[in-house]
């Protein structure tokens, strides 16, 4: 009953969530559509190799409180501690504000000597932008993990994926079609979404935080434990985006721009695999939190094979409809990005993996083995960074995507084990595991038939598109009232 009431919970916030994702992650396609259209290979390359110097910095100032905040808000809640939340929250607002003050000062004077070494150095006011925004980016991230955790979930889901997508798409049209500022009006739109999202969350953490009781005084020891937790999770945030960007930055180092935005189209629309549990995996943390705190282990279990099965069936129903149109949709961005299609089928395993078994991540981390995912993203970049630096010079592209996609095996694979080694459960169950091979068998039979049978590429996309809606609907079935139902009553109240 527990978990039927909790899978209702997440599947009815999912539900308004990947709504808001299905918005956010379409937005962000038509912006890398037509900015990649227009800057051209060369200069969307040249964007993302100075956002690849500069993202990971967000969320190494965030410290790791925008995860662990839903912890300790749960954990709280549960006490009647509510003002232990509060502190919580700022203590980690403190330090990011802190470690931001470091580190873009020192980002200030460094950046300059990264971008000449580069031959980018016409690119510095616009790096510069993006270095000093990822610090209204990382308090926005810690404002997020306290209404996450106190089950505030709309405002952050109205943030990330309606407000700044939208906002991010219209500066991109309007400074780069209209007043042609290349990549810096790209730049400027990014930044511009990301200072107003800041400001959503800011808007609604207040009006919760005049709700909640007025902080105690504690023990100056009480901070040390809280950062002592969220430092694994803050190392752990930082290391997943270097993971993606080292890859853009050693192609960068070792060949040339348009290799760089060839190998970004490719993982941007790889990424489109993981949908389902990027809209499940902010819901499902706080309620995994509750069930470790309670000692409720079999449904802690039940609910982290539950987020994999769903996952999973998301990503192979969309990988059958990549595979089968990999070259329709590369030309979508400009015929130049074509000779990246191999690269985009093999960057796609990658993103397979995380976005099927990513629900080990975080259940390890609520189940309180934080530093062990640390351990698995530092073994998940020295192979990406070596494997790309070792097999490009033979491969080109096609090298970099393929120490990707192993860098991404490997991580999963290792979560998946501790995970099982410490709380003796599998990923999915006898069942799901059977699902899923019917859902495979029946896709790689469709998948050969209308390979054979199309005429061209356009009957190919459309046959491959009803299969997919059709499966879709026929393997979420089942599931349908958990997510329909829910967002039905949620649209009419």
């Amino acid at each position: 009953f527990l978990l039927g009431q909790t899978s209702r919970q997440i599947a009815g916030v999912s539900s308004i969530n990947m709504l808001g994702q299905a918005t956010r992650i379409g937005l962000a396609f038509l912006t890398t559509l037509f900015v990649s259209r227009w800057l051209g290979a060369s200069g969307f390359g040249e964007a993302n190799l100075i956002l690849s110097y500069t993202a990971f910095i967000t969320f190494f100032l965030t410290a790791g409180f925008d995860q662990s905040l839903p912890y300790y808000v749960a954990h709280f809640e549960s006490e009647k501690k509510k003002a232990m939340a509060k502190k919580v929250l700022w203590v980690g607002l403190c330090l990011s504000v802190i470690l931001g003050v470091v580190l873009l000062g020192g980002a200030t004077f460094v950046l300059p000597k990264v971008l000449e070494k580069a031959n980018l150095s016409h690119l510095l006011v616009p790096t510069l932008i993006l270095a000093y925004q990822t610090q209204f980016l990382a308090v926005g991230n810690v404002l997020g993990g306290y209404l996450r955790g106190e089950k505030k979930f709309l405002p952050v889901i109205w943030k990330d994926q309606f407000l700044t997508g939208g906002i991010g798409f219209v500066g991109a049209v309007l400074l780069l079609k209209v007043f042609d500022l290349g990549v810096l009006g790209y730049v400027i739109s990014y930044s511009a979404a990301g200072f107003i999202g800041f400001l959503v969350v800011l808007y609604y953490t207040i009006r919760v935080l005049r709700r909640q009781p007025t902080v105690a005084e504690d023990k100056p020891s009480q901070w040390g434990k809280w950062i002592w937790f969220s430092v694994p999770l803050g190392l752990m945030s930082t290391l997943e985006p270097m993971l993606l960007w080292s890859g853009f930055i050693v192609v960068g180092a070792m060949m040339a721009p348009p290799d760089v935005g060839h190998f970004a189209i490719a993982t941007r629309v790889a990424f489109f695999v993981q949908f389902l549990f990027v809209g499940l995996q902010p819901i499902f943390s706080p309620y995994m939190a509750n069930y470790i705190k309670e000692g409720k282990k079999e449904e802690f279990q039940q609910l982290y094979q539950m987020v994999v099965y769903w996952s999973t069936k998301w990503s192979v129903l969309f990988s059958f409809v990549l595979f089968l149109n990999v070259d329709k949709v590369m030309a979508l961005f400009g015929h130049e990005y074509l000779t990246a299609s191999t690269c985009l089928l093999l960057v796609l395993p990658g993103y397979f993996f995380e976005g099927s078994f990513g629900a080990a991540k975080l259940s390890l981390v609520m189940g309180g083995y934080s530093s062990i995912n640390v351990l698995n993203l530092l073994v998940a970049l020295i192979i990406n960074v070596l494997g790309a630096y070792a097999l490009i010079p033979q491969y080109g592209l096609n090298g970099a995507a393929v120490a990707f996609s192993f860098s991404f095996f490997i991580l999963n694979l290792l979560r998946v084990f501790q995970f099982h080694t410490y709380f003796k459960s599998t990923p999915i169950n006898g069942s799901q595991l059977k699902n899923l091979c019917k859902l495979s068998a029946v896709l790689l039979i469709l998948g050969i038939i209308i390979y054979t049978l199309s005429a061209n590429e356009n009957q190919r996309l459309l046959f491959s598109v009803v299969v997919f809606v059709a499966g879709f609907l026929i393997s979420y079935w089942k599931d349908r009232e958990l997510f329909i139902g829910r967002l039905r009553r949620q649209i009419a109240g």
